[in-house]
């Protein structure tokens, strides 16, 4: 089975940042919410990016075309679906949008649980940049029988337009929201992001990069807790010796059962 495991604060510490500047906004670029696979340690999970993208018609064909070929910037995320895989064509009909994709589609190699999160990567991200749509069709060189009933060797379910799974099924437990990995951030940091947890508590903590020494640390309360999907917020002041240097911003839920780490979540930011 391919697999993701989400990195700890020590593991994402071993990473050497490369900063782009992301592109100026104009008519020719478009924000889109893009969906990737990531692996909580227990289940598969998608974790959300807010990328700007040059447009390629629609908004959905944008944002489709961005999730198969745009690798995430955090590396504890990934498409999944086979690199060669081109968009055929979009079509709408009522809430329903139909993705024509071609046959590499097909020729993926992720596990069954993995495999079916790639998919709801998909219903996502069209789901995301049309808010009207609530039922995504997949099709394969211009048919659907098969398709998702087969997909990738093991199959998802029926070969019906497909809606987004329940969050507490298939969304990531923790998530980041308001930085991409790599961003360069001020000293003084506020941090928002979702969260299915138990009594809404997240952990969260900063760390250097190179060192490992925490430099902040503590909770926040998510809006609800789980089974609900809240969201969070903590704002931390970092020190002027971080000028400069990397630093990882970690959220988790500490465990009911014997208080270790759950469903870790990182970023590696540059301080200015």
């Amino acid at each position: 089975m391919t697999r993701f495991r989400l990195a700890s604060a020590t593991v994402v510490s071993a990473v050497i940042l490369t900063v782009t500047a992301a592109p100026s906004a104009s008519a020719a670029t478009r924000t889109v919410a893009l969906y990737y696979v990531g692996d909580t340690g227990t289940r598969p999970a998608l974790y959300r990016e807010f990328r700007q993208v040059t447009a390629v018609g629609g908004p959905i064909r944008t944002a489709v075309e961005a999730m198969l070929h745009l690798p995430a910037r955090d590396p504890q995320y990934a498409s999944l679906w086979p690199r060669a895989t081109t968009v055929r064509g979009i079509s709408v009909s009522g809430t329903v949008a139909t993705v024509d994709l071609s046959a590499a589609a097909a020729t993926g190699t992720a596990g069954s649980a993995f495999g079916c999160a790639a998919l709801q990567a998909l219903v996502h991200t069209v789901t995301a940049a049309s808010p009207s749509i609530s039922r995504v069709l997949l099709r394969i060189n211009g048919r659907s029988a098969g398709v998702v009933s087969g997909f990738w060797g093991h199959g998802c379910g029926p070969d019906v337009p497909m809606a987004r799974r329940p969050g507490v099924d298939i969304l990531a437990p923790i998530q980041i929201s308001n930085v991409l990995h790599a961003q360069i951030v001020g000293r003084a940091l506020t941090i928002t992001g979702e969260a299915t947890v138990f009594e809404a508590t997240v952990s969260w903590k900063v760390s250097d990069q190179a060192t490992r020494r925490v430099l902040r640390t503590g909770f926040t309360t998510a809006s609800i807790g789980a089974p609900g999907r809240g969201t969070f917020r903590f704002s931390v002041g970092l020190p002027a010796s971080q000028v400069g240097r990397p630093v990882v911003v970690s959220a988790w839920e500490d465990s009911a059962k014997d208080g270790t780490d759950l469903f870790t979540d990182d970023k590696a930011l540059r301080v200015r």
